[in-house]
């Protein structure tokens, strides 16, 4: 992953703190936002006079409140102590390191800022996704309705294209059985489903459109699953579904989950053709039965997809929400409801029902809309938050992060080099004579712990005031980015143009290549988009030029780190020992 050494903890107690703290504070700003908009609400409408609606169709119903449930529950998960660090580095990078270069640049960009504001990002999610499931369960007709509706649309497509690159359809293998094409992209469909009126909704022309496009969409998703490339058909430990129980049953999670997917493992490894096959027949017949449109064919075939999405959800999903940093149950749930959504509207279309009476307006309607309101300011509130953390410059990331690292001493002369800098002027070490150097290495497009490890040197500079003779030299460790050019946008991301003590040197690769192994720096290439792989390395120079002490970023929570001090910490104590 970008940038990736040691990592930072995902689970640090110094993020759990500020994280549990943020969202009691925010909490309360929520509850009193949501007060003003319920009373305003409520003001507005009194005395006004009481209006005919028409009665909700039994299958938007259904949507709706299943849509709404998935939203919450979303939300909650977003509650976990680890979604701070935990989202960008475990579930946005896995995917966007293997999307196209045309495809990350949104993810990297969203990525760079959550990294660097993660508190206000985790929260922000929290709050966006509460808010749409109360308001969508809680607005029942009407504009306000398919607002709703909108929003949740809106929102699934900035996961599609941002949080889950694209679904995850560029990370090979992908098949329906692994969650593809993902399931922000079926929350983005059931909220464009619910922005339709409801009377049109009911028809028997949208409805039969509505059953064929996700039968031919079945179809094509089990044809592409019963080919060699997804592995879902191999035998033996090769079989993708053997491969991904086994990944499933190694994260952290209750014993009897893990040892159901160690049993599915088992099982894969020696039927996995069998399984594949199974599942792919279950895909075509049931989409067949949707192109048909005939209600006697849907109904059985409802049935059936449902309990092979369970199986599914279970033995390879494992359940959705165990093990690593689930941000929503996976995409079975809202396939089975879509399938039952469909089923619901054929029937409905083919032995349409007498309309039923306009529904008159009743205070306790007029509560519902009041509470709604007071929802949707709730997902409001999670959007100013998010749009904030995006607009912000620097990084809040030390006030959060407490990533220890084991200090080693070093001696003997610091390894010269002559590079460039974000001027385009040549400078030498030497050019630092007399001066405390502080030396790391940089990736200019990385979205991780590089711009957090740039904003806690601008913090230990100021730490240490300005009469410190202290430079903080950053050397590229990015060989496909290495021009002035991409080091100036690095320095104007992360608010570092006006630092006088900041120095961002590049080279050509050969020079920077040699400078990596003179300070035994490794850099590797792992995906597209220009992602990097290199340690987080750092290395103390004293104002003699002679090598002081090096550690590299950790986690924190292994025997060699130093529990509860911040890399802030580590470079101001490590700089005043050499100056």
């Amino acid at each position: 992953m970008t940038g990736m050494g040691n990592g930072v903890s995902l689970r640090n107690p110094t993020v759990t703190s500020h994280f549990v703290s943020a969202l009691f504070f925010d909490l309360a700003c929520v509850i009193g936002l949501s007060a003003i908009a319920a009373v305003t609400v409520m003001l507005v409408r009194r005395g006004a006079e009481q209006s005919l609606a028409e009665p909700e169709p039994p299958a938007r119903r259904l949507l709706r409140l299943g849509v709404g449930t998935l939203w919450v529950v979303a939300g909650l998960l977003q509650l976990q102590t680890s979604m701070p660090m935990g989202l960008p580095v475990a579930v946005v990078r896995p995917a966007v390191a293997t999307a196209p270069t045309w495809g990350s640049w949104a993810a990297l960009q969203a990525t760079d800022a959550w990294i660097r504001h993660p508190i206000l990002g985790a929260t922000s999610v929290v709050w966006i996704q509460l808010g749409l499931g109360a308001w969508i369960l809680l607005a029942r007709r009407g504009w306000w309705s398919a607002a709703a509706g909108a929003a949740s649309a809106a929102w699934a497509l900035v996961i599609f294209v941002i949080g889950s690159g694209f679904g995850g359809v560029f990370l090979a293998p992908w098949s329906w059985v692994f969650g593809a094409p993902g399931a922000s992209l079926l929350y983005l469909v059931a909220g464009l489903a619910l922005t339709i009126p409801s009377s049109r909704l009911a028809s028997a022309s949208v409805a039969r459109i509505v059953a064929r496009v996700l039968g031919v969409i079945l179809i094509v998703l089990g044809v592409h699953q019963a080919l060699p490339s997804s592995g879902v058909v191999r035998s033996g430990r090769s079989s993708s579904l053997a491969v991904m129980a086994d990944q499933m049953a190694a994260m952290s999670q209750p014993a009897a989950t893990a040892s159901i997917e160690r049993w599915f493992s088992s099982v894969a490894v020696h039927a996995g053709p069998l399984l594949g096959l199974f599942v792919v027949i279950v895909l075509v017949v049931t989409g067949a039965a949707l192109v048909s449109c005939r209600p006697n064919l849907i109904g059985p075939a409802a049935i059936g997809f449902s309990f092979t999405a369970a199986l599914v959800w279970v033995f390879v999903q494992d359940f959705g929400v165990l093990g690593g940093s689930s941000t929503d149950v996976n995409s079975m749930p809202m396939w089975v409801l879509l399938i039952l959504v469909t089923r619901r509207l054929i029937i409905d279309s083919a032995q349409p029902a007498p309309a039923g009476p306009a529904v008159l307006e009743s205070p306790g309607t007029q509560r519902r809309i009041a509470a709604s309101v007071s929802a949707a300011a709730v997902t409001a509130f999670g959007a100013v938050l998010l749009a904030t953390m995006a607009i912000l410059p620097g990084s809040t990331a030390d006030a959060s992060i407490a990533a220890g690292a084991q200090v080693s001493a070093l001696r003997g002369p610091a390894p010269p080099f002559v590079l460039t800098d974000s001027l385009g002027q040549r400078v030498s070490l030497s050019d630092f004579a007399g001066r405390v150097v502080v030396i790391s290495f940089i990736d200019p497009v990385c979205t991780s712990e590089c711009p957090i490890e740039a904003q806690e040197m601008h913090l230990a500079a100021e730490q240490l005031g300005p009469d410190a003779k202290v430079s903080f030299v950053a050397i590229n460790a990015n060989p496909r980015f290495t021009s002035v050019s991409d080091l100036q946008a690095f320095n104007d991301a992360e608010g570092l143009t006006r630092w006088t003590n900041w120095t961002y040197l590049t080279g050509s690769v050969a020079d920077l290549r040699d400078v990596w192994n003179r300070y035994g720096v490794s850099v590797s290439t792992i995906g597209a988009g220009g992602m990097e792989l290199h340690s987080e390395s750092v290395f103390i120079i004293d104002r003699g030029g002679q090598l002081r002490a090096t550690w590299t970023l950790a986690s924190g929570d292994g025997p060699s780190s130093v529990e509860g001090q911040s890399t802030t910490s580590q470079l101001v104590d490590q700089i005043r020992r050499a100056s």
